[in-house]
């Protein structure tokens, strides 16, 4: 698995370990839409959506805590998604008011609560590193503040810094600037199953006279049912680019995000 963004991660928080702890913030509404929106972007099936949990993505790594901020209407009715962050250990949600003004929806105190807390946290030294998940223009002057009281500060969002306007500047003010890619993203699921490396299935998928075809990424690639398991070659012509799963769409889904062009 390429989780080399993710290792990244994980080393910057643990190279200062004695400063720890080390809380995350989480611009929950912005990550969520942005996450719904990459599962559109590799075609997941509906079936498989279900098990994909935003909340999963925070959990690659051993922060102290985890800090989510959001808005509803009502209090006591919550999305599920945020009643699974709220359900987690070592997740804290807070919540603003989502106000109606005229057709539009807004939001009302949440990126004020992130920036106070985020603030607040490094002017008293409460903690000593920090990462903040989103990449709105506001984390501008937000990682300046945190920067300027002695913290390191990193920032992970889905967007492309070599796109757009705000996350260049996000990346030039933060210690560490990373994207979620697709890797990232399978790691938020729950699929009773795994994908894994069949290398001693090479031969027997070649000989397999039935197989089905799947495009990935422009590429025809073939997938041979043996017993109870699905195989396929995935990447260059050589034993270890053979990977299987017990569930045909588990293991394109796995193709897609894996080996996505970057």
């Amino acid at each position: 698995m390429n989780l080399k963004k993710l290792e990244r991660l994980q080393q910057a928080i643990e190279v200062d370990q004695h400063l720890l702890p080390h809380f995350a913030f989480v611009d929950a509404d912005n990550m969520h839409k942005s996450f719904s929106s990459w599962l559109d972007n590799f075609n997941v099936p509906s079936d498989q959506r279900k098990h994909f949990s935003f909340p999963k993505l925070f959990t690659a790594h051993r922060f102290d805590r985890v800090y989510f901020y959001s808005a509803v209407e009502d209090m006591n009715d919550l999305p599920d998604w945020l009643e699974e962050i709220r359900s987690q250990d070592g997740f804290v949600l807070k919540l603003g008011t989502l106000t109606k003004k005229g057709k539009q929806f807004k939001q009302e105190g949440v990126d004020v609560k992130l920036a106070i807390d985020a603030t607040r946290f490094a002017y008293t030294s409460t903690m000593r590193s920090c990462t903040l998940f989103g990449a709105d223009g506001d984390f501008i002057p937000l990682v300046e503040a945190v920067s300027d009281a002695g913290c390191k500060v990193n920032i992970v969002s889905f967007n492309d810094p070599k796109q757009g306007r705000v996350a260049p500047l996000l990346q030039a003010e933060a210690d560490s600037y990373i994207r979620i890619d697709g890797p990232w993203l399978y790691f938020a699921n729950t699929f009773p199953g795994s994908v894994n490396q069949r290398m001693e299935r090479y031969h027997d998928s070649r000989r397999c006279p039935e197989k089905t075809f799947e495009l990935l990424h422009g590429q025809k690639i073939e997938i041979a049912k043996l017993g109870g398991e699905y195989v396929a070659q995935i990447g260059p012509n050589s034993p270890s680019s053979m990977y299987g799963a017990s569930n045909i769409e588990q293991l394109i889904t796995w193709a897609k995000m894996h080996y996505a062009p970057r």
